[in-house]
């Protein structure tokens, strides 16, 4: 398994975004992904508000895996179950236009 970053991504992310992150990735590997690309942490243009921007927010390519968004929340929710945190800290978005990107986002509602 290996993880790539677009060329012009920069900064880091929150270690408990990154952890959730690990976890997904090796979610991903079980089903046979070999690859992750890292399209945006810290930098790009993005909503005013974006958690990107104060590195909360990842987003990576989609593999195209059949029910790649349940493996997906499967590594969220070990992830939050290992450190009893709650899947509703992390918001998991899809993005299919143009970009065919997955966003996901720390977004602490009450556990942290």
């Amino acid at each position: 398994m290996a993880i790539y970053k677009k060329i012009d991504v920069q900064g880091d992310v929150h270690t408990i975004l990154w952890k959730c992150f690990g976890n997904v990735v090796g979610s991903l590997a079980k089903k046979g992904v070999h690859d992750i690309f890292i399209t945006s942490m810290r930098e790009g243009l993005h909503a005013v508000t974006s958690f990107h921007y104060i590195g909360m927010a990842i987003d990576f390519k989609r593999s195209g895996i059949e029910n790649e968004r349940s493996v997906i929340e499967a590594g969220i929710k070990r992830f939050c179950n290992r450190y009893k945190l709650s899947v509703n800290d992390f918001d998991l978005i899809e993005y299919t236009d143009s970009r065919n990107i997955w966003h996901l986002e720390l977004d602490p509602k009450n556990s942290l």
